[in-house]
């Protein structure tokens, strides 16, 4: 007895659908990811310490750039915004002296000797960004002035002669602050502040600012 079997046939038109509805199917739960975008924010900040005790007034002021790349990828109805490769280049620091007469700073002075230095991190206190470092800044666990104690990437100098002004002058990309991830497109403040003893003959007096933000 013979035996026949008939094929199973998809109507062309069909087949083209199903092979449709399969890739939208595959592609939509792909993210879709911009191309990183490099950046570079500028700062400059300044403080002024008033030493009645030592008739002087000193001046301070960090400045350098901070180097990143932004990226965006989109899952979904999910967009996030990434800033990576943060570094904080030629982060320098500079402290004018200058006299101090009737509460304000007017003309030439000099200080016998000073110490002074600057530290880093997120500039608000849920911020804790990844720190890492090259000689001769280091990173520490201490005093931040909003916020208590915190990890922070710091540099200090000890400056012996008697001077009008001085510099720190760091070259290079010395500190890394790591990565930063947000649905928000708002971009991440870091935060510095600056320290230091100023010495006049046998006085001194010191000064602890408060951290001001640079945001990217």
């Amino acid at each position: 007895m013979a035996r026949y079997t008939t094929a199973f046939r998809v109507p062309r038109r069909g087949l083209w659908r199903a092979v449709l509805i399969a890739a939208i199917a595959f592609l939509i739960p792909l993210a879709s990811a911009g191309v990183a975008s490099a950046s570079t924010s500028n700062y400059s900040k300044s403080w002024t310490f008033k030493s009645s005790a030592d008739g002087i007034c000193v001046i301070f002021t960090a400045s350098g750039n901070i180097t990143y790349t932004r990226s965006i990828t989109s899952v979904k109805n999910l967009t996030e915004y990434h800033w990576k490769n943060i570094e904080l280049n030629r982060p320098k620091l500079t402290a004018s002296i200058h006299a101090y007469s009737g509460g304000s700073c007017a003309g030439p002075a000099t200080a016998t000797r000073l110490e002074m230095g600057q530290s880093w991190t997120g500039y608000s206190c849920g911020l804790n960004p990844s720190l890492s470092v090259s000689f001769p800044w280091g990173v520490s666990f201490g005093f931040w002035p909003s916020c208590g104690s915190r990890d922070q990437a710091d540099y200090t100098t000890n400056y012996s002669t008697h001077s009008s002004g001085y510099v720190q002058n760091n070259s290079g990309n010395q500190v890394s602050l790591g990565s930063y991830n947000s649905e928000s497109t708002s971009p991440p403040c870091y935060g510095v502040y600056v320290y230091g003893t100023a010495y006049e003959g046998s006085g001194s007096d010191s000064v602890t600012s408060g951290a001001d933000s640079v945001c990217l």
